[in-house]
């Protein structure tokens, strides 16, 4: 079986984080210090027998130890984002208490700019491969320059909630999106003042700030199909929770024209015990309910079954090769479809002890993300940054 890591909420990661009785204590002035990664990958005998297991290299470590997570009672969550070129590393953090967002280029660990003038407390992700970071407001904001490019909200009249009643907040949640070539970002809009619904999600057009395409149904996740774009392929899946027959159904778009192209559906018995990954490109649907298995979503049909060991599934990467999960303070990449172990990756730290030396310590995770080309994955907490290089798991297909 696969037991399935779900994006949680916003909300419900604060209370999580506050739950546990984590410090958002920091200094005043940002440093950064970045631990040098070993060289070599050293090839082991898998626990199973089948195959070798990876020891992929150690990870960059980017220390924040005189910079805040947001000092919110409960703390927030940092924002994390790698860029569509695996070149920066963007996060939320705050200095001398004001909050703002910092940039670092990768794989160095350099610190490539910091700024207070742009927050994502939400909501941060890449603008396609230009130096244009875009949040929950949204507001683009180009880190080259230091200013903005366009901004949303009533003020502007742009990606405003058109037609729906006592809405006066184009927000968008952490669930937010934003297509590869960065054209057209996606969002859920957040409830109205009194709380009593939230805004069905849609499309808008990055560039021009207008409303491309509304869904008339809640998605729990969507996908940009391969080689997305606005003109030419502006297809995408979305994949709607079970019904309260356990019927999980999935349905392509294209935002362009308004039309739905595609739907199906697949038997996930019990809604409560239901689950489901998305890949990136939507060409890959894991589920684990009645009817589990790895599913081609274009063709409807099933790749393989579930293996019958257990998987902690978080993200599969962008090749649809390797499903990256995460238990008891350890990362694990399977293989697809076999669910082979590959490689596990300790979510250790350095850190130095009462008398000065440096000793691994266990990063509490608060964020976790993986580029979009699949060559590094991020993990953040404790104000440390660890980022794992993926080119041995590229090399080894």
């Amino acid at each position: 079986m696969v037991k399935f890591q779900r994006s949680f909420g916003f909300l419900e990661i604060c209370f999580l984080i506050f739950s546990l009785g984590l410090s958002a204590c920091g200094d005043a002035t940002a440093t950064v210090n970045v631990a040098k990664p070993t060289a070599g990958v050293i090839p082991t005998t898998s626990a199973s027998g089948g195959g070798t297991k990876m020891s992929l290299k150690e990870p960059l470590q980017i220390d924040l130890p005189k910079i805040n997570w947001i000092s919110s009672s409960p703390p927030r969550i940092p924002t994390l984002a790698i860029s569509q070129d695996g070149k920066y590393l963007a996060v939320q953090g705050e200095q001398e208490r004001e909050e703002g967002v910092f940039v670092w280029q990768l794989p160095d660990g350099k610190l490539v700019t910091q700024t207070k003038d742009f927050q994502a407390q939400r909501f941060l992700s890449f603008v396609g491969n230009t130096h244009q970071l875009v949040n929950e407001l949204p507001l683009v904001w180009d880190f080259d320059s230091n200013k903005k490019v366009i901004e949303g909200g009533s003020a502007t009249g742009l990606f405003t909630n058109e037609g729906q009643q006592d809405y006066d907040s184009s927000n968008f949640t952490s669930e937010a999106k934003v297509s590869p070539d960065g054209s057209v970002l996606f969002g859920h809009g957040l409830p109205d003042k009194a709380s009593k619904f939230y805004v069905k999600p849609a499309f808008w057009n990055l560039q021009t700030g207008k409303l491309l395409y509304r869904f008339d149904m809640t998605p729990a996740a969507i996908a940009y199909t391969p080689a997305f774009n606005l003109q030419t392929n502006p297809t995408v899946v979305a994949v709607q929770s079970p019904d309260s027959s356990g019927r999980l159904t999935i349905t392509s778009h294209n935002i362009a024209t308004g039309q739905k192209t595609d739907e199906w559906s697949i038997s996930q018995g019990s809604s409560k015990t239901a689950f489901f990954l998305l890949s990136p490109d939507g060409s890959t649907l894991i589920t684990d309910g009645t009817d589990s298995g790895f599913w081609d979503v274009k063709t409807h049909k099933k790749i393989a079954p579930l293996p019958p060991k257990q998987l902690f599934g978080r993200f599969i990467t962008p090749d649809n090769k390797y499903l990256i999960g995460e238990n008891n303070n350890q990362l694990t990449v399977y293989e697809i479809p076999s669910g082979r172990e590959v490689a596990k990756l300790n979510e250790v730290y350095k850190a130095k002890d009462s008398n000065g030396e440096l000793k691994d310590t266990p990063l509490l995770l608060q964020s976790l993300t993986i580029s979009p080309d699949g060559k590094y994955l991020a993990a953040a907490g404790n104000r440390t940054i660890l980022v794992w290089s993926l080119a041995e798991l590229n090399s080894s297909k």
